[in-house]
C-alpha cells in the first residue's frame, strides 16, 4: 500500500499542524478535482522528490511519498 504525508502549508510555505499519513489512491480518487497536478506528482514521487502545490490563496499542500518497503 503506497502512503503519503499531507502536510498543509500557510501562505509563506510554513507547516501548519495537523500533519496526517493518507492511502495514496484513496486520496488521490478524494482529490481528483482540486486542483492538484498528480500526473507531476507521481513524477516527483517517482523521482524521490515531495509535491507542492502553488498559488493557493488560502496556502498550499505538500505531498511527500513514504516508502514502506
Amino acid at each position: 500500500m503506497n502512503k503519503i504525508k499531507v502536510t498543509h502549508l500557510d501562505t509563506q510555505g510554513k507547516d501548519l499542524d495537523g500533519s496526517f499519513i493518507a492511502n495514496l489512491a484513496d486520496y488521490r480518487a478524494s482529490n481528483k478535482n482540486n486542483g492538484f497536478d498528480w500526473d507531476k506528482a507521481i513524477t516527483c514521487f517517482y523521482n524521490g522528490r515531495s509535491y507542492t502545490t502553488v498559488n493557493n490563496p488560502y496556502g498550499n499542500i505538500r505531498l511527500e511519498f513514504i516508502n514502506t518497503n
